[in-house]
């Protein structure tokens, strides 16, 4: 990647970053021939697209307990979460289909903010982000039934806004989550996840029906 497309590749991204609250890492990223930090990176982007006024990080000592809901054995059945949060309990995601069965290894999958604001559940069908600060809820990452022979995986965006997660990989620091859909409170989650979903597939059936 030359220098022109890093700044407005990866350093829209670092300014985003950035600009939500975040600490860029001071690991330098090679750009062409050169080693630059992530700072710069945003500093050239944000020359060309002056930022908005920066938020504040909010750090946070909630934790969330996440355990799975299963009523039937392991056979393959979809498992949903419960979450406990700040002593008592949520179930926005209980009868979702989060993962396909009960397995102890989705705590691996469950990965927390360097500021510990947020949690990403990497689900088997969705992925999630959860907000401690904001108790709010948003997809990252879905996969919806449109007939009975078809499903369709994307990337859900709906509004202007996006939220990077940063947070510690085995390579080092990096983005564990982003998401393109708003954050929503838990209560009315559904209700407008299933609104975006029939519009999508109103969406695809007209696309499918140009063909």
């Amino acid at each position: 990647m030359n220098e022109e497309e890093a700044i407005f590749v990866m350093g829209k991204a670092l300014s985003e970053l950035r600009n939500s609250g975040e600490d860029l890492s001071t690991k330098r990223v090679r750009v062409g021939k050169s080693w630059v930090l992530p700072d710069e990176l945003a500093d050239a982007y944000d020359k060309h697209f002056p930022p908005g006024p920066r938020r504040h990080k909010q750090l946070t000592d909630k934790i969330s307990i996440y355990e799975m809901v299963n009523d039937w054995d392991c056979r393959g059945e979809p498992v949903g979460l419960r979450i406990s949060h700040c002593g008592r309990s949520i179930d926005v995601l209980k009868k979702a289909e989060v993962f396909r069965c009960n397995n102890q290894a989705y705590k691996e999958k469950i990965k927390t903010s360097l500021c510990n604001r947020y949690d990403v559940i990497d689900g088997d069908w969705d992925a999630f982000i959860i907000d401690k600060v904001d108790e709010t809820i948003s997809m990252m990452r879905t996969r919806f039934r449109i007939d009975s022979s078809t499903f369709c995986e994307e990337v859900p965006i709906a509004g202007s806004n996006t939220t990077f997660v940063n947070g510690m990989q085995p390579w080092g620091e990096g983005c564990i989550g982003r998401s393109y859909f708003p954050f929503v409170k838990f209560d009315k989650f559904w209700t407008v996840w299933n609104g975006y979903v029939e519009f999508r597939k109103r969406q695809i059936a007209e696309l499918r029906s140009l063909g």
